[in-house]
């Protein structure tokens, strides 16, 4: 009986070792009382012997080595600890010798007889064969030769046949295969197939194209496709089972390569927030991306894709635009890129950006047509918002009550804002344009303006205060300061100043400097710009694309292979490392890291496979910084606006839908708010008096809807606390949160009001209440100068007192006169008057009323003898000049300067202590009123000279 065990591979060869040892010692410890201390390798030798002929070389080595041991330190006889003696070392070497011998022996044997064993195989076959038809032998011949594993199995799981397909794609020799069971090519998880595979077949089923895994020889994984058939016998029986296997590990390595490239390009398009999509000319079918998907917000299981559904989420504005683009595209056969609006559930807008390109076969037939489309969402609303800011602050700069300016580098005028004129009192800024600023100061006012421009240059503000007349000669102090503003390409230097100056002379400074500043945002079109790598477990670099050597100045190809610490300074590679291991820990890291001067959007997400295992790290930086920036001077901005509007005198709010959307203090102060809350949100016709209700309706809707400014007029307002003031209002159309409003400016005019009303009642009052006396004073003369019992000189007395009457009720008339043409309720009747004056022969008639000319030129003659000096001459001329009748009178006095300006307004005088300044005024009131003119011109060198311009007399007029 042969005791040569098919024993195979090296964990079963030391386990019959290790069997074969412990046998040998437990059967020592059983005999020992028999065979006595002084055999020690009585048991062993067997045990030796059993393990050769059983495991071969391997085992029969490793039982002669721990049986050796084993009787070392425990079954031969020791002079001392651990000390033999000669003898027994003679033993010991003996015992060692004789092993070794024993399992060289074993192992020849062995393969002496497997050898021997293959040889009768291969004899049987080849007399087997010569016994079969050539067909059979052709099939053998096509089995060995297939570069698939072709092997077969017996009913109860034994591998019975192996070609040369099965060594090549397993590593097993067929010897090493032939009789094992097949569950040994199984990975440990699977091994339940096997007994599930032979059931499948002995129930008759076939199995085909089977995609598994399988164990090699060397322990490698591989992937394998496998037919399974049923051998029958020739009674039709179930004999075993033939199996076709073929590697498949390729194939499945490059689907997971193609898998995980897509998936990349899909992380790259989201965030991006690109997505593709191509439509097929031929066959009329349109195929979306998941980004494309994701951008329209629509579930991909609820909706085909067809150019219709695209066309139906374009914004209606936008179709005819979108669907012409398209068309004209290809027919020119050209690609075309174009923004658009999308109109998703609920009304939101979602702005996209579409490129598309197209192909033709060779006959310029379309074939199909290939678009991203990119989501520009945040872009366009940082736009928009940019565009807000500047409206807003252009508003502010229109509406400032300071004149503001912006010199060249060279010091020149190149702008004035519209307040500018109006101050300086100036018909145009035109003739300014262009000339040094520094020409318009004089003297030592020169020399600091001119220190303030050098401070300016240097990059500092400067500022100064100093005097400069208006174009009309009218006197203003200024407080001026001079700003430096940096454009892009001004290499550290200054490429224009702003110079604000502010009439000192009426108001205080409300602000140092105004800045303006202007924000650039620049849209991110092509992503290839962006930074992106791949990184492997080990965060060296795999692919990087060429944007690093745009933006960090290194070559991809010089990158892979290393880490950031070999390519970057040292704090930046490490916080590069911090976020690739955070990416690598939770998954995926978002966050904005500012390098220099520049923000980026740093996204890393963690790239596994199908097995979960970590293949590395995928990142996409993107450079922010246009965004970040506009957001921060769109913050200062309207912190710097808001701090102007809130320290203006003047009531100033914004109104959005005819509600208060933004109040500043003098509005809180105005309608007695205790805050903002008490007006925000409110109607603004619940501050109105009724009687303007529908008045500030319509001026609402034609500055929210028409955009147009509304002018200055008065109304009432209602405080909060129930009394009424006076205002004058006006209104500036105004973007206000994207919603169209209005900035409006009141004035509170209670104050002024109450006075001229007082002063029209006392006016009234006297006039009338005068006339009643004063018939008597006329009448009473006439009735008594009759009397025969007067004496001469009481009758003369009572005529002039009737005189004295007239002239006092003719004054009255002109005051009542000049009352109705202030308030606009005087007709002209006109009538031939002739003045008796010194004057050119044939003189014609003005065409006038006599009781104005008369009051007018007696008051003006008056004036002009009052302000004479003494001993001074008043020349008077009359002449005819065209239609018109010229009137002059001159003296030798001057009007002060500060009165020229205002010499016909009301309540105007100088110097006069009597005077109540209203003879000029009624003058002009006069003069107008009968359809002339009247004007004054005054110097030291000239004197004075008072002009009346009326027009003559045409009769038949």
């Amino acid at each position: 009986m042969s005791m040569n065990l098919p024993v195979r591979g090296t964990a079963m060869r030391v386990l019959v070792a290790l069997l074969a040892v412990a046998g040998g010692v437990l059967l020592r410890l059983a005999l020992l009382d028999f065979i006595g201390p002084r055999t020690p390798f009585m048991t062993f030798y067997p045990a030796m012997m059993v393990a050769a002929l059983c495991g071969g070389l391997v085992s029969g080595l490793i039982a002669t080595a721990l049986m050796g041991l084993a009787a070392y330190f425990w079954a031969l006889p020791q002079v001392q600890p651990f000390i033999l003696g000669s003898a027994s070392w003679m033993a010991l070497g003996m015992f060692v010798f004789t092993g070794v011998l024993a399992a060289a022996l074993a192992e020849a044997l062995q393969r002496a007889r497997t050898r021997a064993t293959e040889a009768e195989v291969k004899a049987a076959v080849a007399e087997e064969r010569c016994r079969v038809d050539p067909d059979l032998l052709r099939l053998a011949a096509i089995v060995e030769s297939s570069d698939d594993a072709i092997l077969s199995t017996t009913m109860d799981g034994f591998i019975s046949s192996w070609n040369h397909g099965a060594e090549r794609i397993y590593g097993y020799a067929a010897q090493e295969a032939l009789g094992q069971p097949a569950s040994m090519l199984c990975p440990p998880e699977r091994s339940g197939e096997i007994p599930e595979l032979l059931a499948r077949i002995a129930a008759g089923e076939n199995v085909r194209n089977l995609e598994t895994v399988r164990l090699r020889k060397d322990g490698t994984r591989i992937h394998v496709s496998v037919t399974l058939s049923p051998i029958r016998s020739r009674d039709c029986s179930l004999a075993g089972i033939s199996a076709i296997v073929r590697d498949i590990s390729e194939r499945k390595l490059t689907e997971t390569a193609l898998r995980e490239s897509r998936q990349r390009l899909l992380f790259s398009q989201e965030i991006a927030m690109l997505g593709e999509w191509e439509l097929n000319l031929t066959t009329n079918t349109l195929y979306w991306g998941p980004g494309v998907f994701r951008i329209f917000e629509i579930d991909p299981d609820t909706l085909s894709p067809s150019y219709e559904a695209f066309l139906a989420l374009v914004h209606p504005e936008d179709r005819g635009l979108v669907d012409k683009a398209y068309t004209e595209s290809l027919a020119a056969q050209r690609p075309y890129a174009i923004v658009h609006r999308l109109r998703l559930p609920g009304g939101r807008v979602k702005w996209v950006k579409e490129s598309c390109r197209h192909e033709f076969d060779e006959n310029g037939s379309p074939l199909r047509s290939l678009g991203i489309v990119q989501d520009i969402t945040e872009l366009k609303q940082a736009e928009a918002a940019l565009r807000e800011n500047e409206a807003f602050a252009r508003t502010i700069i229109d509406n400032s009550p300071d004149c503001i300016k912006l010199l060249n580098a060279s010091g020149e005028l190149t702008y004035m804002s519209p307040s500018g004129p109006r101050l300086l009192e100036l018909d145009s800024v035109e003739p300014l344009l262009g000339k040094p600023y520094l020409a318009f100061w004089k003297g030592s006012d020169h020399e600091r303006a001119a220190q303030a421009f050098h401070e300016a240059q240097t990059g500092r503000v400067g500022r100064f205060e100093g005097f400069c007349p208006t174009a009309s000669g009218t006197p203003k102090w200024w407080d001026v300061s001079i700003a430096p503003l940096y454009g892009e390409s001004a290499a550290g230097n200054a490429s224009r100043f702003l110079v604000v100056s502010r009439d000192d002379t009426a108001r205080k400074l409300a602000a140092d400097a105004l800045r303006i500043e202007r924000e650039r945002l620049a849209a991110i079109i092509d992503t290839s710009q962006d930074l992106m790598f791949l990184k492997d477990p080990e965060l060296r670099y795999l692919a990087a694309n060429k944007a690093h050597e745009t933006v960090l100045g290194l070559a991809p190809r010089d990158m892979i292979g290393k880490t950031d610490f070999d390519l970057l300074p040292k704090d930046m590679a490490a916080s590069c490392r911090a976020t690739d291991l955070a990416a690598l820990r939770e998954g995926s890291v978002l966050l904005d890291e500012k390098v220099g001067e520049t923000w980026y959007r740093v996204s890393k997400r963690r790239v596994e496979n199908d097995w979960g295992l970590v293949l590395g790290v995928a990142a996409l930086i993107t450079d922010v910084t246009v965004s970040r920036n506009a957001y921060d001077a769109l913050r200062e901005s309207e912190e710097l606006f808001r701090n102007l509007v809130e320290s203006a005198p003047e009531a100033i709010f914004v109104q959005t839908k005819g509600r208060f959307a933004y109040v500043n203090s003098a509005s809180l102060k105005l309608y007695g708010a205790t805050g903002p809350e008490d007006l925000l949100d409110s109607f603004l016709l619940s501050r109105i008096h009724p009687d303007f209700h529908a008045q500030a309706s319509e001026r609402v809707r034609r500055v929210n809807v028409e955009r147009l400014p509304n002018p200055p007029m008065e109304q009432r307002h209602l405080r909060l606390d129930g009394r009424f003031v006076d205002v004058e209002i006006s209104a500036v159309p105004l973007l206000y949160g994207g919603e169209n409003g209005s900035l409006v400016f009141v004035h509170d005019i209670t104050e002024r009001k109450r006075e001229e009303a007082l002063r029209s009642d006392m006016e009234r009052i006297v006039k009338h209440d005068l006339k009643g006396p004063l018939n008597a004073v006329i009448n009473l003369p006439l009735l008594y100068q009759d009397d025969p019992n007067l004496s001469r000189d009481q009758v003369e007395a009572l005529r002039l007192i009737h005189r004295a009457g007239l002239s006092m009720l003719e004054q009255i008339d002109q005051s009542l006169t000049l009352y109705r043409i202030e308030t606009g309720s005087f007709k002209l009747s006109p009538l031939a008057v002739e003045l008796q004056v010194t004057a050119e022969a044939g003189l014609a008639p003005i065409s006038g009323d006599g009781l104005l000319c008369r009051t007018m030129f007696s008051n003006l003659l008056k004036n002009a003898v009052e302000a004479s000096h003494r001993g001074g001459v008043v020349q008077v001329r009359l002449c005819a000049a065209g239609d018109w009748a010229e009137w002059s009178a001159h003296n030798a006095g001057t009007v002060p300067e500060a009165l020229r300006k205002s010499f016909f307004d009301k309540y105007s005088t100088h110097g006069k202590r009597q005077g109540a300044g209203l003879g000029t005024y009624s003058a002009r009131l006069s003069a107008e009123a009968q359809g002339g003119s009247i004007a004054m011109h005054s110097s030291e060198a000239l004197g004075t000279t008072i002009t009346v311009r009326l027009p003559l007399w045409r009769a038949g007029a």
